[in-house]
């Protein structure tokens, strides 16, 4: 659902707060309680997670889920 809505979402502000904000209400209704990061800054590298999310939507924006589905994984741990 995430990369869905970031490739399809057509503006450009805001796609991503929108994406983590569905993103946290399906794992809530699911009984998943994700701590996703704010918002991703692609011009300044951030360790750890933050870091992972911010390359892991960037491969979702080329249709890659994989990578988000890992670090989503390791959030619902």
């Amino acid at each position: 659902m995430h990369g869905q809505w970031v490739r399809m979402h057509p503006f450009a502000d805001h796609n991503g707060s929108t994406a983590r904000l569905l993103t946290i209400n399906v794992g809530l209704l699911y009984g998943v309680h994700f701590k996703l990061p704010g918002k991703p800054r692609t011009d300044m590298p951030s360790p750890g997670l933050v870091l992972d999310y911010n390359l892991a939507a960037s491969s979702q924006m080329l249709g890659n889920d994989q990578n988000m589905v890992v670090v989503l994984d390791r959030l619902a741990r």
